[in-house]
């Protein structure tokens, strides 16, 4: 089983047992009128910082299970520069997030 694979089941059971959070009012309605964000399920606990480095000031801390609303930029290798719905410019460490399994277009 490949990583991603792993991933988006890991998604799947925390949406069918109950433990993801329910999704906020609104957010598919950005992602949707906004096309260049995407709607997102966070499979573990993360921080949106202020750089890209771990040592930079903490912006947002993300739990698993909760779903969020990003516009996303590749920075580098391992960093991505993310736009929060709330239009906060931050970085975020490797990729701990899936595209949420309800709106995904099938691969």
């Amino acid at each position: 089983m490949t990583h991603r694979a792993r991933t988006i089941g890991l998604a799947a059971l925390l949406m069918m047992c109950g433990c993801a959070t329910s999704r906020p009012a609104g957010l598919q309605g950005l992602a949707a009128a906004n096309s260049s964000y995407g709607s997102y399920l966070a499979v573990r606990d993360f921080r949106l910082w202020s750089a890209p480095s771990v040592a930079a000031a903490p912006l947002r801390r993300y739990q698993q299970g909760e779903f969020l609303v990003l516009k996303l930029h590749p920075f580098d290798d391992v960093w991505r520069e993310a736009i929060d719905e709330d239009g906060r410019v931050g970085y975020v460490f490797g990729k701990p997030f899936v595209r949420d399994p309800a709106t995904r277009s099938a691969d």
